[in-house]
């Protein structure tokens, strides 16, 4: 979604009593990260064993700068930055809060796929799709375990 309809419609949460000052600011804040992320990628070859491991961690260091991070799984949306990595599989969550309550349904369908992540061994999620169809809000998204 633009990050300019995210604002938007978390305005109109925060008009219309759904959402508190300080819930505003603090999901405003979240939104303008995800926003200013650089569009840095890592490449990873395997000619050395300590080379791939620091190369690992320092993915690991630039998802965590990047991702929103929802029960323990950093959700993220650079797909450049596990290019060469190997899906687990397929995860998407759905909630029935759309609309002015949008903002909850994201929380929610999120959780959802947490716990999905977590049952694939996952702690990354990218987030491939999201729709806003009437009545709810659905995203689908690719597990990944990236160890440190």
């Amino acid at each position: 979604m633009d990050k300019i309809q995210e604002l938007t419609k978390l305005k109109g949460l925060l008009d219309n009593g759904i959402i508190d000052q300080k819930e505003y600011e603090k999901m405003k804040a979240e939104i303008l990260n995800k926003a200013n992320v650089s569009q840095n990628t890592i490449s990873t070859s395997t000619t050395d064993k300590s080379t791939d491991t620091a190369k690992e961690k320092d993915k690991m260091v630039l998802i965590k700068e990047i991702a929103t991070i929802v029960e323990g799984i950093y959700f993220i949306e650079d797909e450049d930055i596990l290019k060469d990595e190997k899906s687990l599989g397929n995860v998407s969550g759905f909630s029935g809060w759309g609309g002015l309550a949008e903002s909850l349904g994201i929380k929610n369908a999120e959780k959802k796929i947490a716990k999905k992540a977590k049952q694939l061994n996952a702690n990354v999620v990218l987030i491939t799709n999201f729709s806003d169809p009437w009545g709810g809000v659905k995203i689908e998204g690719e597990a990944y375990k990236i160890t440190i």
